[in-house]
């Protein structure tokens, strides 16, 4: 197996598993009720998404010009430790941080999905794709409603 395809498919688990961890740790942290739902939701789909790349072929990807993917936000170190935020006590800053993280996902496997051949995977790296989508929407709600309620932090 290529390292460079085996990178892709490392940092997308690592990714989604540290954003599984995120959601998780959010959702301890509020009583708002609608808030800790909505994160909980956010980190079992970050699971399945998880789930969903560990079960996939990694040979999809060893048909793929690689050009067209050396500059993915997933396969570069420093994109790769999403908890590196996880100390910041400002709850806008946190929620910042997950929807860059949202935009980077979206991007990244956008991107993956639109050079694989039609099929299975290119389904499936669109789906996901499409979820981030989903994902950083909920999130700027979330910041939203958060601010107009003057709430500073999740505690």
């Amino acid at each position: 197996m290529d390292d460079f395809v085996r990178s892709i498919f490392e940092g997308a688990m690592i990714r989604e598993e540290a954003s599984y961890k995120l959601y998780k740790g959010l959702s301890e942290r509020t009583d708002n009720q609608q808030i800790k739902l909505l994160l909980v939701k956010l980190a079992e789909e970050e699971k399945i998404h998880e789930m969903l790349l560990s079960k996939m072929n990694l040979d999809v990807l060893a048909q793929v010009n690689k050009l067209y993917l050396t500059d993915l936000s997933l396969i570069k170190k420093e994109s790769l430790d999403i908890l590196s935020g996880a100390d910041i006590k400002d709850i806008n800053e946190i929620l910042d941080f997950a929807i860059r993280r949202e935009q980077e996902s979206y991007d990244d496997y956008s991107r993956i999905a639109l050079h694989l051949p039609s099929g299975k995977p290119r389904a499936v790296f669109g789906e996901i794709a499409k979820q981030e989508a989903g994902h950083k929407l909920k999130l700027t709600k979330i910041k939203l409603e958060l601010n107009d309620a003057d709430w500073r932090k999740l505690e």
